[in-house]
């Protein structure tokens, strides 16, 4: 996004809330901020806003239909608004915009990118904060007034993520820890009208002391608003954002030859959607299309493994829950590799770890597909609702699934067509009673038979 800001010092005494994303009336400062938005979803945020800043006052009908939404951590939901311009009416649970929060910005049937400026107060001197986040996600917009190095800011875990989003082609950007702090092949600055997702694993030192008064009363409103808000809300009421899902092999074997050559080098990693489908002689027959690419730097501390963060939406470049997905990574002399493939969870919030058929080969050689049926080990052992098992098949098959308890009696039974290669089989058993199972994977007569331990 390109920006603009202006400041007008009127006065010297600024008043700066504590609370995260909280800002009161900063009379003295006036300046504007000119945003930029492509079609579809846009994460923002409004280092600028008026005193009032409702939806109506900041957006009005200047982007045409467009939909707005936030995630509140209280009410453990979505808060959206959505403009139709038929009625000229905003409708939802987001009745005010607020500086540091991070929005995303649904442009609906817009051809292309529209532009808004806002003029009003902002937000001074405030960073990008470790200190505001708590364990876990997190939305984050840093309302600096200017972009801000990602040397700047020394990641506390080495398996912190931090996540931008390109609007232009809807993919997440990855950024992660490494030996001279944040890396990440797709942004090098924080920007002040771009918000952040970010993972963490430690929780960050917090600032002690008494709360003010102006954090009280906060709470006290935001609590009553919660209360009558929990119920009514229909999520369906608006087009979901795209949320990230972490995957990668950085526990597994590195994509790369045997002696390092092409660790070194960028990698592009290709993602794709497999269905199998019947032809006219009822054959099963896998088909594939790509959904997008992404690069990967080399990293000398990891080499040969990597992370992404897959967009899992409705819209274009996306894949959905349920979706059977998996990457084929490139070297730049064409030698490729492909991945286990995974079904796609409900659960946002999984980091998926995968593994590759083979290292890339020299000289733009494909790796095979498995030559022979192979079974994994279920992993986590003992489990709770659910467990993965990797599995390789030679051909396309159709792949039976069956749980047997101790007395031998069948518990659960399912089947799959799964294309050649080698797969990741995620089993739910929640509703299994607690005790020692044995399941039984039968693919084209091809069959292996492993133990596995469920608690409630």
């Amino acid at each position: 996004m390109k920006q603009k800001f202006a400041y007008s010092l009127l006065l010297t005494v600024l008043f700066l809330s504590p609370l995260k994303g909280f800002a009161g009336p900063q009379n003295d400062v006036v300046g504007y901020w000119t945003h930029n938005f492509r079609p579809g979803f846009n994460l923002a945020a409004f280092p600028v806003l008026p005193d009032t800043p409702t939806p109506q006052a900041v957006i009005g009908d200047r982007l045409g239909a467009v939909e707005i939404s936030t995630w509140d951590d209280a009410l453990d939901g979505w808060r959206y608004t959505k403009y139709d311009p038929a009625s000229g009416s905003w409708n939802g649970n987001l009745f005010l915009l607020s500086r540091g929060v991070a929005y995303w910005i649904n442009l609906l049937n817009a051809d292309e990118p529209r532009r808004l400026m806002i003029v009003g107060h902002p937000e001074l001197y405030t960073k990008f904060r470790w200190d505001r986040l708590l364990l876990g996600r997190q939305f984050y917009a840093p309302t600096y007034g200017k972009s801000q190095a990602l040397s700047d800011l020394p990641p506390d875990e080495a398996r912190d993520l931090l996540i931008g989003w390109d609007a232009e082609h809807r993919q997440f950007q990855l950024a992660e820890p490494g030996a001279q702090g944040w890396r990440s092949p797709y942004f090098e600055r924080l920007e002040p009208d771009r918000a952040y997702i970010v993972f963490l694993h430690h929780q960050p030192p917090r600032q002690l002391g008494p709360p003010l008064e102006i954090q009280i009363q906060y709470e006290r409103v935001n609590a009553k608003l919660i209360s009558n808000e929990r119920d009514g809300i229909d999520e369906n009421e608006f087009t979901t954002p795209p949320q990230p899902l972490i995957v990668g092999n950085i526990d597994g074997l590195p994509v790369c030859n045997p002696n390092g050559e092409v660790c070194g080098a960028e990698l592009s990693v290709a993602i794709y959607r497999e269905r199998i489908v019947r032809d006219e002689q009822g054959n099963d027959v896998p088909t594939a299309e790509q959904v997008a690419q992404q690069r990967v730097l080399p990293n000398p501390a990891l080499a040969g493994r990597f992370r992404l963060a897959i967009a899992v939406g409705n819209s274009d470049g996306t894949v959905q829950p349920g979706d059977r997905v998996y990457l084929i990574a490139r070297d730049g002399n064409g030698a490729e590799t492909r991945s286990t493939s995974f079904e796609v969870p409900s659960d946002d919030r999984e980091v998926i770890d995968l593994s590759f058929n083979d290292p890339l080969n020299a000289g733009g050689i494909k790796a095979e597909a498995p030559i022979e049926f192979a079974l994994g080990e279920p992993y986590p052992n003992p489990f709770n609702d659910r467990f993965s098992i990797d599995v390789r098949i030679p051909e396309t098959a159709s792949v039976e699934i069956a749980l047997y308890d101790i007395q031998g009696r069948l518990a659960s039974k399912h089947s799959q067509p799964l294309s050649a290669g080698a797969h990741r089989l995620t089993i739910q058993g929640g509703n299994l009673a607690a005790g020692i199972y044995l399941m039984k994977v039968n693919a084209n007569g091809k069959q292996g038979l492993v133990k596995i331990a469920h608690l409630k």
